[in-house]
């Protein structure tokens, strides 16, 4: 497969001089805590429907990413162009939470002072506990976005697309490692791609066996090469099984056996660090394949779900994107 520039997601300077222009027009700020308490794409799709709401609602998109739980030494700009002002007060570490019942659940006498002292410093209106289940409440309603400064308007999958244009956006030294993993599985042009959850991710939603995603594949292409993206390599071995005919392509570990948020929170940060460029490698992959069959209740699938087009994708959980 020929590797295209990883950044390839339509966007251009102009955009994002009109999405900063726009957001530091307002005047009420949130600063949304990236990296807070969840997985990499679980984390960025929020960030996204967060930002979609600060413009709906004119309010000021800031981010803290300092102490995010994939952050090498900076955070975002670790892996990619900035794109929004960014907060580095360490104290929102301790009193931005990212949601009300986990900012619930750590607060101490003081903790809820402590975060009003913050904001008042700072001059923040919000802090990403205070928002994030009314975002997401608001994404899930159906409404229509106008938003005519960034060409926004439809609804929120049109929106998010747009959104994402703007942000993945991969700094030059993840490019470059990025752009190296994708050559080194040696796709060839066309190929299915298929995301199947594993790990603590059957906590989230009804798993689906391997099967289902053969039947899946084979009802909407005729492909026989495909690009399996798993961390857990037991589903590589049971798809070699059933289906012998396949040319399976992978970056998965032999020793992977899926996804455990808390295992990753104690590994180093080089690991850290390889684990998410990987897992960045994987998504482009899937982006780009003709095909792509995969959960649009896992955060990878919604991610992948914006970037490839209706006709090239099917979820097993539902027919159309949503926003579970």
């Amino acid at each position: 497969m020929q590797v295209a520039s990883v950044n390839s997601v339509e966007s251009t300077a102009g955009a994002h001089e009109s999405y900063r222009q726009l957001n530091n027009s307002f005047r009420q700020k949130l600063v949304f805590r990236l990296g807070a308490s969840a997985g990499f794409f679980s984390e960025y799709n929020n960030m996204l429907l967060a930002m979609l709401y600060c413009l709906d609602h004119r309010i000021r998109f800031v981010l803290y990413s300092s102490a995010a739980n994939f952050a090498y030494s900076r955070g975002w700009e670790d892996f990619f162009v900035p794109f929004a002002s960014e907060s580095r007060i360490s104290l929102h570490s301790r009193y931005n939470k990212r949601t009300e019942k986990e900012f619930r659940a750590a607060e101490s006498r003081n903790t809820r002072r402590n975060s009003l002292i913050l904001k008042r410093l700072t001059g923040t209106a919000y802090l990403t506990h205070d928002l994030f289940d009314v975002i997401r409440e608001e994404a899930k309603s159906g409404r229509h976005y106008d938003i005519p400064e960034l060409g926004i308007n439809g609804d929120v999958r049109h929106a998010c697309k747009v959104l994402l244009a703007l942000t993945w956006r991969f700094n030059p030294d993840t490019s470059s490692r990025v752009s190296s993993m994708i050559t080194g599985v040696g796709l060839p042009s066309e190929y299915v791609g298929i995301h199947i959850r594993s790990g603590e991710k059957f906590t989230e939603a009804t798993p689906f066996g391997v099967d289902s995603y053969v039947r899946k594949v084979e009802e909407n292409s005729r492909l026989q090469d495909v690009y399996v993206a798993t961390d857990d390599y037991t589903n590589i071995e049971t798809l070699r099984e059933v289906r012998p005919q396949w040319n399976l392509y992978h970056a998965c570990d032999t020793t992977d056996r899926g996804y455990d948020q808390a295992r990753y929170e104690t590994l180093s940060r080089e690991t850290k660090r390889k684990d998410l460029l990987d897992l960045l490698a994987d998504v482009e992959i899937l982006s780009r394949s003709s095909f792509f069959v995969g959960t649009f209740t896992s955060n990878v699938g919604m991610f992948v779900g914006l970037r490839v087009s209706r006709a090239k994708s099917a979820g097993l959980d539902s027919p159309h994107w949503f926003v579970w």
